[in-house]
């Protein structure tokens, strides 16, 4: 990875400091346990929404749109100037795409020039979580619930198998942000015991009330999910969430003030856009952030080489 120093030096909300911060996180795993890490570096930050399914932003009472656009999205690609999001979702069609609405954010793949067109099969392998690990300095202990859980986090030890993209996960942890504790039980991913300590491990989170979500991919030995514990339609949103950061507060070590949360409680208010997706032959020949523009487009990623999901006309 790029040095901390000049990391922190071109996006300074990512250095450890205790100035106030608001915080709007996704709605798995990684963005529970990227905001949990957050908030534990961060003694003056306060969580006051969530980006739910790329379609819907529940937020805080107290909280206008505008204030909400100044804040910080956690595990996000947010497409608007005003905000300052962190993510690592492929968001370059080509590398000579100009993308004005990312001015104030940073994107793991982009800072390694990866797009839809260059290097797209060695993209960012990893959660959000591993790359602030990394930067803050918080490894893990090998053996571990708090190991499993980190694997967990967007299926990372389901990719770091041999099945999936082996090779790509084990580059990234030695050569990019490295882990010691993590890279410790890289090795071990791949076999079924593993397996079986993570398989237990889901019980046990699902035993907590924890979902699987919607994953797709499957592990090599067991079939098993990659289980990011995202709220269901039935599950209300804040309280699940509450419950979600708390317990990864608990398993990591990660610790934060409770009032970090008060922001985050009902009642709250809600905007909805709505969630598109088209192939990516139909841009059209003005270029990709032409029809970001055109199409109000609030957030996208390139989930494949020849498709686009996006949201549009949220705020």
């Amino acid at each position: 990875m790029r040095d901390r120093d000049a990391l922190t030096q071109s996006y300074p909300w990512l250095a450890r400091h205790d100035a106030p911060e608001r915080l709007i996180m996704g709605d798995d795993l990684d963005a529970a346990l990227s905001t949990v890490l957050y908030l534990h570096t961060h003694p003056r930050a306060e969580l006051v929404g969530v980006y739910r399914g790329y379609e819907r932003v529940t937020f805080a009472a107290q909280c206008d749109w505008a204030a909400l656009l100044g804040g910080l999205w956690l595990d996000l690609d947010i497409y608007d100037a005003r905000c300052r999001s962190l993510g690592h979702h492929i968001v370059r069609h080509t590398a000579e795409d100009v993308l004005p609405g990312f001015a104030n954010s940073c994107n793991l793949n982009e800072l390694y020039g990866r797009s839809v067109t260059r290097h797209f099969r060695w993209k960012y392998p990893l959660g959000t979580v591993h790359f602030l690990m990394w930067l803050y300095g918080c490894d893990v202990r090998p053996q571990t619930d708090a190991e499993l859980l980190i694997w967990l986090a967007d299926s990372t030890y389901i990719n770091g198998q041999s099945h999936r993209f082996r090779r790509n996960v084990e580059a990234w942890l030695r050569e990019v942000v490295p882990l010691p504790g993590l890279l410790a039980g890289f090795a071990a991913l791949d076999a079924p015991a593993f397996e079986a300590r993570m398989s237990a491990f889901q019980e046990r989170l699902a035993g907590r009330g924890f979902a699987p979500g919607k994953g797709q991919v499957r592990s090599r030995h067991l079939g098993l999910s990659g289980f990011q514990c995202q709220p269901g339609p039935e599950d209300d949103p804040v309280l699940y969430l509450r419950k979600l950061l708390l317990y990864c507060a608990n398993v990591t070590g990660w610790h934060f003030n409770l009032q970090q949360l008060d922001g985050f409680r009902p009642p709250v208010q809600e905007l909805v856009g709505r969630r598109r997706r088209c192939a990516v032959h139909t841009l059209g020949d003005d270029g990709l952030a032409a029809f970001l523009e055109r199409e109000r487009v609030f957030s996208y990623v390139f989930t494949h080489r020849q498709t686009l999901n996006y949201t549009q006309d949220l705020g």
